[in-house]
């Protein structure tokens, strides 16, 4: 009998093991919610970022065009425009051209939680020079393909916070990428 008893709760083990829910109770159980209305405007913010030898300045919008159901995270995939500065700084001073102003376009994946959301982006940003200096060569405005990524801990809900920002351009006639920490505010839905 005991012999029974094994190898018909073996059985149901492994049933349950293949199905991954077939023990678990009707109330745990989680239901996805319904999708959000895509496309959409998603967000407006203005952000400041400093580490050693940067200072950048950023006013950006976001948009919504699709949203994932990749986990119970809300994702979306989007677009990103926006005008950036860039100060940049070396050992002996300013780096030639600095500061700069990016134009970006960019394409977005985003994924949110109550008061944090993190921003993977990759797009064309248009280069130009903000300053003329005259002992150093003038820095011909150029586009290049930048990258990036940036991560919101709200402490004032949906209004301000704190950023952690990462970003690089390449190609054109410049290298410079801008990151560091600093805090963003931003109205965001």
């Amino acid at each position: 009998m005991s012999q029974h008893f094994v190898r018909i709760a073996s059985a149901v083990l492994m049933l349950a093991m293949i199905n991954q829910s077939g023990l678990a109770l009707v109330d745990s159980l989680q239901v996805a919610e319904p999708p959000i209305p895509t496309p959409r405007f998603r967000s407006i913010q203005a952000d400041y970022v400093t580490a050693i030898f940067i200072n950048a300045v950023c006013l950006s919008a976001d948009f919504d065009l699709t949203q994932l159901r990749m986990s119970n995270n809300s994702t979306f995939l989007g677009v990103r425009v926006g005008v950036e500065r860039i100060q940049a700084f070396g050992f002996n001073g300013e780096i030639n051209g600095s500061p700069f102003v990016d134009y970006n376009l960019l394409a977005r994946l985003s994924t949110s939680r109550s008061a944090s959301r993190i921003d993977v982006y990759a797009g064309y940003a248009y280069r130009t020079s903000s300053r003329e200096h005259p002992y150093q060569s003038t820095l011909e405005p150029a586009g290049s393909f930048k990258i990036g990524f940036d991560a919101k801990w709200m402490l004032i809900d949906k209004l301000f916070g704190l950023m952690l920002k990462f970003n690089v351009a390449r190609g054109g006639n410049d290298q410079t990428g801008s990151g560091g920490i600093g805090f963003v505010f931003a109205w965001d839905q």
